[in-house]
């Protein structure tokens, strides 16, 4: 009987601090601030959320198509012309552009993000993703490469927005995110970046 009132007082602590973690990461994933998008040599977009690339394309071609581009994570059979058209951006300059396949998730992202990063001297980022994405991206990149100053574009869904969730779908989203970010940050801590 010992035993089932522990592990239940654990179950319990552990919620109760799940819970007001989530309650903080919900804070934080609505609280970026505005940033000017030309302080940043390249833009790095993560694919996998709604208006990711879209929001991508049209800081490119808002910036005058100078700055490096790399969209990360895109399916083998998509390429530059038909991402454009399918996000109906008409961009003149595409010789920036670069397209990564190999990412198949956010490890995966930092990985092909930091060799990219690497590979073109880049000492600035835009890092674009969804808001409630950002904080375990960025956490990701950083472990690969911790000489970058990262500036955060987070891309906003208005069913995550504050004052609330939107719906049970949403919820389980931010949870499922949250919880990867708080292993994330644990496995990080022990290997110590």
């Amino acid at each position: 009987m010992r035993k089932i009132k522990l592990y239940i007082s654990i179950l319990i602590t552990v919620i109760v601090f799940w819970s007001a973690g989530l309650y903080s990461f919900i804070g934080k994933i609505n609280k970026f601030e505005t940033i000017d998008t030309k302080k940043a040599e390249a833009i790095i977009v993560l694919t996998g959320g709604r208006n990711r690339i879209n929001s991508a394309f049209k800081i490119y071609k808002n910036n005058g198509e100078t700055q490096k581009l790399l969209i990360s994570g895109v399916n083998s059979k998509l390429n530059t012309n038909k991402l454009l058209k399918f996000h109906n951006i008409n961009i003149e300059d595409k010789k920036n552009i670069t397209i990564g396949y190999k990412a198949k998730n956010t490890v995966g992202n930092a990985k092909e993000s930091a060799k990219w990063i690497k590979e073109n001297n880049i000492k600035s980022i835009l890092l674009v993703t969804s808001n409630y994405h950002m904080l375990r991206a960025k956490l990701e990149l950083m472990s690969e490469i911790n000489d970058i100053k990262i500036i955060e574009y987070p891309v906003y869904s208005p069913f995550v927005k504050k004052p609330g969730l939107k719906n049970i779908g949403s919820f389980c989203l931010i949870s499922i995110e949250y919880t990867k970010y708080i292993i994330t940050r644990i496995k990080y801590k022990l290997i110590k970046i």
